[in-house]
Formats: structure tokens, sequence, C-alpha cells
């Protein structure tokens, strides 16, 4: 798990793991994506590919259960399509935001 304070949460989430990644719905795409730019040496990007990570959401529907004081990040995130969900969970998995910490 990763805490933080809930006023700072979402610029660190931009941070985390898969933020950057160029999201296609098949590997194959991506794939072709990749040698594209590589043809045409246009740089360097990342992919996701959203049928690899197809095994991720049973996980990211089971219930969760957050400590006090908290939540988790992938609940508060709501993706304009349905299909990114399972992207955004890639990405944050269950990352808490902490609305009061107590030291």
């Amino acid at each position: 798990f990763f805490f933080f304070k809930q006023k700072t949460a979402y610029e660190i989430s931009a941070c985390l793991v898969g933020s950057e990644m160029c999201i296609r719905d098949r590997y194959e795409d991506a794939q072709k994506c990749v040698e594209y730019l590589r043809a045409n040496r246009l740089g360097r990007a990342t992919f996701m590919a959203l049928d690899k990570i197809e095994w991720m959401k049973s996980k990211m529907n089971q219930s969760f259960m957050a400590p006090g004081y908290s939540q988790r990040l992938f609940d508060l995130v709501k993706p304009k399509q349905e299909i990114f969900r399972v992207a955004f969970y890639f990405a944050i998995r269950d990352t808490l935001v902490l609305s009061l910490i107590h030291i």
C-alpha cells in the first residue's frame, strides 16, 4: 500500500506506474505501434494492451475494505469510458488516500 494525504494524492498519482502509457485494445495493435515508431525513428513509447491485463478485472471488482480514515484511490477515479477502468486499476491498484494522518 501507498499512503498519501488526500490533498496531494491526485498530484502524486500522476507519477505512479502506468501514468504515461499508450493504451491499446490488443497486444498485436500495440506491437504494430512500436514497429511503426521504430521503422520511422520517431522515438519510444510505452504501451499497455488491455487484453493482457484482462485478468485484473476480477481483483479490481472484489470488495475492498479500506482502513479507517482512508479510501482507495481507484474508487475515486471515474474514467470517461468503462473500458479504461482496468487500465487505471493496473496503474494505481489499491493505493490508499488518507484524509487524516495520525503520527
